[in-house]
């Protein structure tokens, strides 16, 4: 699967008036917010790449934390 990112707590610490220009209804974005969202995704995307890479050596490989929701969406219905 693809790895989720949860930006509920992120959006959290947005005052109530970005909060309505980020967003057109409860779950969909706006014009300006997805520019925004997309923005913010890119940059910590290159600044992740750009970390040193760590030792898994001492404490072995990383492991993913189980998937939030591993059902595929579309149109409003589980695949």
């Amino acid at each position: 699967g693809l790895a989720q990112i949860d930006l509920v707590p992120a959006f959290r610490s947005l005052s109530a008036e970005q909060r309505k220009k980020w967003f057109r209804d409860d779950c969909h974005h706006s014009d300006e917010g997805g520019e925004a969202l997309g923005n913010l995704l890119a940059r910590l995307l290159l600044w992740s790449v750009r970390q040193p890479t760590l030792s898994t050596k001492a404490r072995g490989p990383a492991a993913l934390p189980p998937a939030m929701d591993a059902s595929c969406w579309c149109n409003g219905r589980t695949m």
